[in-house]
Order: structure tokens, then sequence, then C-alpha cells
């Protein structure tokens, strides 16, 4: 059912469109700003930048990312096969859609290609046809993220809520400047290392607009938004109101002796893609 070539429409798509929702936020974020002022013209040029690019066919952004697939299947249906294919279409897309060659050796520096730097995250549902979702991750934004192991004495955090603001914070004080703010920011708390890192990174695959079923992590996402715009970073570093888009959190259970606090970042340029196939085809979708 998936083919080669939907893997590289979507990865061509996702490398050259920013979602119109983010366009939305950023236009939203032009309303909070001075006219005129720096940030202002820096949410300016973001949007002229998506709006040339898609006119161009050409990428939004020179880092064209680190390739990051979530796939939810079927019972019985084989993830290597989708693997496969996917990793095979990765240099044919990223030659047809003008993407960087990023991918290389971490002793030499030589190029490996792109399909050696992508991640998968699978899933098991109970639709009875896959979906895919692709997010291109840039480096930088890559970067400035930071795990956590409460207490942390450096930045006065304890094993507590008001320990996992700090954490936040500190990312917000020092990570988001080079990171091309407005971001996106996901926490992951508890659980093991690899798994709060896991957990913060399958946040930035959350559907837009959709609110925590948690109530009290809902509560932590607003604050928590509150208090990065209120840092006054602004868009590209230039100070303003504008400095986060979205806050995501989710948490796991933890040994009694752990305590890890995963906080990732993703840049302005949110580029995420999606393809269902519940029609018996691949239907694109932001």
């Amino acid at each position: 059912m998936i083919k080669q070539e939907d893997i590289v429409r979507l990865y061509k798509q996702t490398v050259i469109q920013i979602p119109p929702y983010i366009e939305e936020e950023l236009r939203q974020g032009l309303q909070r700003e001075e006219y005129g002022s720096l940030a202002y013209k820096a949410l300016e040029k973001c949007l002229e930048n998506i709006r040339i690019a898609k006119e161009e066919e050409m990428p939004t952004c020179q880092d064209t990312g680190i390739p990051k697939f979530l796939i939810k299947l079927p019972k019985d249906y084989p993830p290597f096969d989708i693997k496969n294919i996917i990793l095979d279409a990765i240099p044919i897309a990223t030659e047809e859609a003008y993407a960087r060659q990023s991918g290389v050796d971490s002793l030499t520096g030589e190029q490996t290609g792109n399909a050696g730097i992508t991640t998968f995250y699978f899933d098991e549902w109970e639709r009875e046809y896959p979906q895919i979702s692709l997010l291109l991750k840039g480096g930088g934004s890559e970067n400035a993220g930071v795990l956590f192991s409460l207490p942390d004495s450096k930045i006065d955090a304890e094993r507590d809520t008001n320990g996992i603001k700090k954490c936040v914070d500190y990312v917000i004080k020092n990570k988001v400047v080079n990171a091309c703010p407005p971001v996106i920011l996901t926490v992951g708390i508890g659980g093991t290392k690899d798994k709060a890192i896991e957990v913060a990174q399958r946040l930035l695959f959350r559907p837009w607009g959709k609110r925590n079923h948690d109530s009290q992590l809902r509560d932590l996402e607003k604050e928590l938004y509150d208090l990065g715009n209120a840092s006054g970073i602004g868009p590209q570093g230039f100070g303003g109101k504008t400095t986060v888009l979205d806050v995501r959190v989710d948490k796991l259970s933890r040994h009694i002796a752990t305590f890890f606090v995963d906080v990732s970042v993703n840049c302005w340029a949110y580029r995420m893609g999606n393809l269902n196939y519940g029609n018996g085809r691949a239907d694109f979708f932001w």
C-alpha cells in the first residue's frame, strides 16, 4: 500500500511548505508586537520566507532538518517493510526537494546521507490502515534541547513541579535564543533517560491545537507558555512578546531514585506533514 513515491512527495511538500496554522500563529504574533519594531520585522521576514519558499518551490530553511517519522500501523503490519521503503526514498527526496545532505560520520565528518540520521517511532493502532507523520527538525533547535536529572543544584531545581518549571526556564533563558524563536517547547517528565527524551520528541507530533487531556499538565502547559512569552527574548532574539508558539507536556512513571526532565525545542519553521491511507491512497494533510 505504501509506495516510495508517496514518501518522496511527503518529504518534498514538508521541506517546502510550512503548515497554515503556523502562518496563522506568526500573524497573531504580528498583532502582539509593536509595529515597525525589530520583533515585528523579524516575524514579517518569517512570513515572507514562507511565501517565497512556496512560490519558488524551494526549502523553507537552508537546514532542511533531521527527518523524524511517527508511523501508526494496524496490527500485524510489518514495520520493517515501511522502514526500508522510507530509507530508500530519502536519497531521492533529498535530491528532488533540493534538501541539504546533513548526515555525516561522527568521527570523520564525511557525508553519509540523510537516511543515516532518520529517526523512526512506531505505534500500533486499531484502524485498518497506516498513517505516516514526518517532522523535519532543524539541527540548531535539536542542540537547544536539554536533559535534566533532578535535583539539580546548578539551577536550584528540586523534584517537584517547581523544579520542572526551573528546567524549562533555564532552556528559555539560555538556549532558545539560538534556536530561531518563536519556538515550540516539549517537556517529557519521568521514565528513564531514553524515555524522557522520547516522550518530549513524540510530543512534537501532537496535532496542532489539541490540548492535554490531563488538567494538571494542561495548566502547566499554559503556565510555561506564559513564562516563555514573558521572557522578552522575542522573534529571532530581537526582544518582544512572541517567544513561544506552543508548549506540550507529558509524564511517565519513574523509579523512586530518578527524576528526569527533558526539554526539547523546535524552531519557528515547524515542518510537519502527514499521509493518511484511510481511502486506500496516500492523502496528504497538515
